[in-house]
């Protein structure tokens, strides 16, 4: 299988050791600790599963856990401490800072006569102009405040649009239309970024061996106190399109670049505090990585799930939470329910940790006593039943190829969302039901 796999790009190294992992963990207590980026663990029973899960997860090395019984599939990703910044949402957010306009893009948006213009000029007018002169206008006729609740918002767009001439020949007016928000919202990073931001700032890496990312987190919450007035990040810099002449453009263009290198070099200069702090070199962090951190500041992430030995652990309560919701949401019928399938997985496991073959009925009884301490807590399991469990044992050891590959296609995605660090990973586990064709997310 190696030797096929480099068949397919004469660039890539890889070696095959065909060897029980138990007994490559014995030999090699080691091995967990040596860089890896990610291991993937398929098929694997409970009392060594267990085992890798705990070395990796001391290891700070990224796990998924495959596992395929009939048609169910089961995907857990053990993760301590995942960093993402390409998070690369669906929704593009521009960062236009209207509503906290910088002198030099105020001063270009008033410097346009909008009455003076003639009619193909006026047809040509930035929507990022618009917005900020037909905000300026409503700001002196209410005290100087943005509007604040729908009906004003409203009003405001209202008062967007009665001032074209042509609205529908004129597509900037449109545009200004469409984005209305864009003159009021306010610009500051999330909630969440801005307590990750505070917190590394009250609590700086100081370790050589810390990554990139959190001397860079750091680093903001650095620029956030100082630059960008206790709520504003670095300013990303791209326009979206717009109707527009292309001078004006141009412009507009070079004050949002400006703008945003002036941002970048404070924050490089935060983070060569931070990182001399640490005994490290400026260069640590090169200029491309800078700067694809200042354009995604708004969709930073850091996912931390539990440890599979935490989940696993007996009396565990950290997958309650996950069950209850998953309850909250039945399938039809109630018995296909993503979350019972976990439940009897789980079971399965529990069962094989016990040593020797699963039997239907030690996993029922596990099930049964999963159930009933469930229940206690006021959980609807009534659906879940002894037939969950022969399930369990009735594919026990086959892995279908209908679900190996549906599976393998997921496993994939997070694989490279994982290595690549771009797109946010699951949290944590996917259960597929091939029965009922659903897939469910839980946090356990």
């Amino acid at each position: 299988m190696t030797q096929m796999l480099l068949e397919m790009n004469d660039d890539v190294r890889g070696e095959a050791k065909v060897v029980d992992p138990a007994q490559l963990l014995a030999a090699e207590p080691d091995f967990l600790s040596r860089g890896w980026d990610l291991v993937v663990a398929t098929q694997m029973d409970g009392t060594t599963l267990a085992s890798v899960a705990a070395k990796a997860w001391d290891a700070e090395v990224p796990l998924m856990i495959l596992r395929s019984i009939g048609l169910l599939g089961y995907l857990r990703l053990q993760l301590r401490r995942h960093e993402v910044v390409e998070a690369k949402p669906d929704a593009k957010h521009w960062d236009l800072r209207l509503a906290d306009k910088w002198p030099e893009l105020d001063e270009f948006c008033r410097s346009f006569d909008m009455g003076g213009l003639d009619d193909r000029a006026h047809r040509h007018v930035p929507f990022v102009v618009i917005l900020s002169q037909r905000m300026e206008a409503w700001r002196a006729a209410h005290g100087g405040r943005a509007p604040k609740s729908m009906a004003e918002k409203n009003d405001f767009k209202a008062s967007v649009k009665a001032a074209s001439r042509y609205f529908a020949d004129e597509l900037n007016f449109q545009e200004a239309v469409s984005n209305s928000y864009m003159a009021y919202a306010d610009s500051a990073v999330g909630y969440e970024v801005a307590e990750m931001a505070a917190g590394a700032r009250k609590n700086p890496p100081t370790n050589a061996d810390a990554s990139n990312f959190s001397f860079l987190v750091a680093a903001l919450g650095d620029f956030i106190e100082n630059e960008g007035n206790g709520k504003y990040g670095p300013l990303a810099g791209p326009l979206p399109d717009m109707t527009s002449d292309t001078e004006p453009y141009v412009k507009l263009q070079t004050i949002y670049k400006r703008k945003a290198e002036r941002d970048m070099a404070a924050l490089a200069d935060h983070l060569s505090q931070r990182l001399a702090a640490a005994g490290k070199p400026a260069h640590t962090v090169p200029l491309e990585e800078l700067a694809i951190f200042c354009k995604n500041i708004r969709n930073l992430q850091i996912v931390s799930t539990s440890s599979y030995a935490a989940e696993m652990a007996p009396g565990a309560t950290v997958h309650h939470e996950a069950v209850m919701m998953g309850s909250l949401e039945p399938a039809s019928p109630p018995a296909q329910t993503p979350v019972f399938w976990y439940l009897a997985l789980r079971a399965l496991n529990d069962a094989q940790l016990g040593g020797g073959e699963p039997t239907a009925e030690e996993v029922w009884r596990r099930l049964s006593e999963a159930k009933e301490a469930l229940q206690s807590n006021g959980m609807d399991l009534s659906a879940l039943t002894e037939a969950h469990a022969q399930e369990m044992l009735r594919f026990y050891g086959l892995e279908p190829h209908v679900t190996a590959a549906i599976m393998g296609g997921a496993a994939s995605q997070e694989a490279v969302k994982i290595i690549t660090k771009q797109y946010v990973v699951l949290n944590s586990t996917l259960i597929y039901n091939g029965v009922a064709s659903t897939m469910s997310v839980l946090e356990v």
